[in-house]
């Protein structure tokens, strides 16, 4: 099966248990390219990637669900946003660098090419501390403007 095959499989799952049967079908297309590693939820620097997210025609009103992207790449950074606490990647791809949230990323699943388990985990460490430091500065936030309201 090739990746427009895939596309036109995946998009074909209707309802709500459908992520979990595209998932399944990732995973067999992944794992044949060598990403074995399903790293949905905790992706790091530096992985080598592979998934599917959901693709819109339309209106940014009217958006209409046009089918299911697979895209593999190479993640080369993430950020928090500092307001809502959005976890986003960037991408680099053979078409060019993408920017995806998080909540997008891990929608279906995520799969990742093996690595060198120390410097995956060293990149992985350095993520979650800037995540807790902003998760912190929110939290410090959230309270300042809640005394501010009484």
């Amino acid at each position: 099966m090739n990746r427009n095959q895939l596309q036109d499989k995946l998009t074909s799952f209707k309802g709500w248990s459908a992520d979990e049967e595209r998932a399944d079908l990732l995973k067999s297309y992944a794992k044949r390219l060598g990403y074995t590693e399903n790293v949905t939820g905790d992706v790091a620097t530096g992985d080598k990637v592979i998934f599917a997210r959901a693709t819109f025609e339309g209106s940014y009103k009217r958006p209409r669900f046009s089918g299911i992207e697979v895209i593999s790449g190479t993640v080369t950074s993430d950020s928090y946003g500092a307001k809502k606490q959005q976890h986003t990647f960037s991408i680099k791809t053979s078409k060019g660098s993408m920017r995806i949230k998080g909540r997008n990323l891990y929608s279906i699943a995520v799969f990742a090419k093996p690595r060198c388990a120390e410097e995956r985990q060293a990149s992985l460490d350095e993520k979650h501390e800037r995540g807790d430091r902003a998760r912190e500065i929110s939290y410090a936030r959230k309270m300042a403007e809640s005394e501010l309201c009484f």
